[in-house]
């Protein structure tokens, strides 16, 4: 039995019911709205960071406590992760 020279076009017939062809030619049409889907779904991760880090930050600017909040937060959230007793009182 001869090898066949496989060639691009050559890939398994009938993938999802369409010829090489035409699943070849959908993915390329179908690639500007995967690029785009991937920068929107960037964009909202951005996002969804930025307005934790601006709500951590108008919580801390509305109590006047200053920067040393962010520590005493930090500490006493990892210290409950952690299972200490909290004896910081903020």
């Amino acid at each position: 039995m001869e090898k066949e020279n496989l060639t691009l076009i050559d890939i398994p017939p009938n993938i999802l019911g369409l010829e090489p062809f035409d699943f070849l030619v959908a993915m390329i049409l179908s690639s500007p709205f995967l690029i785009l889907g991937f920068f929107i779904g960037e964009f909202l991760v951005v996002f969804l960071i930025a307005m934790v880090g601006a709500g951590i930050f108008l919580k801390i600017k509305k109590r006047d406590r200053g920067y040393g909040y962010i520590k005493r937060w930090y500490t006493r959230g990892v210290r409950k992760l952690i299972g200490q007793r909290v004896v910081i009182h903020a």
